[in-house]
């Protein structure tokens, strides 16, 4: 009577793991980026819900509301809070301005200027008080960058890039 043994020999199983983890060291950065890519994405969609619902809550109720940006909060009709889910992610706002390039062309572009904001308020109309030019907001970690502009009339909008250097 012969005695056959199946199954797999100690070399097979150490082959097989070492494959498995040289194609797990191979697909771990990119998990990463997209990790990262998706916080920045779940932040700026977070912040311009806020926004949105801000600007129906003026409309809705008639009165002022305010979203506090970068801060905790408990949030009721009139004041709701907006902060970053992540310490690693920067924000940074612009004012973005249209101006000619030069006396010689007048072609019109867009420029920004950094500036600090605390607070946006929505008027029961759906327009942002105090704000003269559109708002850019720029939320970024490492590698990963996304813009979000409002403009004076409450209008929130989601931006594919930093849109500067086009026309306005």
């Amino acid at each position: 009577m012969q005695n056959k043994h199946k199954g797999f020999t100690l070399i097979e199983l150490m082959v097989t793991i070492a494959i498995m983890a040289i194609i797990a060291m191979m697909a771990a950065p990119s998990f990463s980026q997209m990790k990262e890519r998706r916080l920045v994405q779940e932040s700026l969609r977070d912040l311009a819900s806020s926004l949105t619902t801000a600007r129906s809550n003026a409309a809705l109720y008639r009165q002022d509301v305010t979203v506090h940006l970068g801060q905790k909060g408990n949030g009721d009709e009139s004041n709701l809070y907006w902060e970053l889910k992540d310490e690693d992610l920067k924000v940074t706002y612009y004012q973005v301005e249209c101006r000619e390039t030069s006396e010689d062309d007048p072609t019109k572009v867009n420029s920004q200027k950094i500036i600090s904001v605390e607070s946006l308020e929505f008027n029961p109309q759906g327009n942002i008080n105090d704000l003269n030019n559109p708002l850019r907001i720029e939320i970024k970690n490492n590698k990963t960058i996304q813009y979000l502009q409002v403009s004076n009339f409450g209008r929130v909008e989601i931006l594919p890039d930093s849109g500067l250097g086009g026309t306005c």
